[in-house]
């Protein structure tokens, strides 16, 4: 089974093989499909870009409107992500800490709505209010 670190190696091959017929695209497509742990790498790396301005303001602690909702829409994406849990974990305490109220994280009350989660990923719609606000 091939291995994620592989595809940097594999930069070499991709050289060659586009310079023999032309095209990489054919190559590193039949590469992929016969790679799950690479298709899901790439999974990843697409929910972390999709996502990427909503998770920078909640790791930052400046992610607006946080209520329950938004939370457990944070935690369904980030538990697609490798050390999805412990990121929640940092992330809702640098929201308690900036908010002045680092009382309210609770690791327990985290841990046992972690293990409820669906794992469905959220609307971005969900999130228009930061997505408007990057647009001014």
């Amino acid at each position: 089974q091939r291995d994620v670190r592989q595809v940097t190696s594999l930069s070499y091959l991709v050289a060659r093989h586009a310079a023999f017929t032309g095209n990489a695209t054919i190559f590193w497509r039949s590469y992929c499909e016969n790679s799950s742990r690479l298709t899901h790498q790439i999974a990843m790396n697409e929910i972390a870009t999709r996502y990427e301005q909503v998770l920078t303001l909640f790791f930052a602690g400046r992610l607006p409107r946080f209520n329950h909702a938004r939370h457990l829409a944070i935690a369904n994406t980030l538990s697609h992500l490798p050390h999805g849990r412990e990121l929640m974990h940092l992330g809702i305490q640098v929201m308690a800490t900036r908010a002045g109220v680092p009382e309210k994280y609770n690791r327990e009350m985290t841990d046992q709505y972690w293990s409820q989660l669906d794992g469905t990923l959220p609307d971005l719609a969900e999130f228009a209010d930061v997505f408007a606000s990057d647009e001014r």
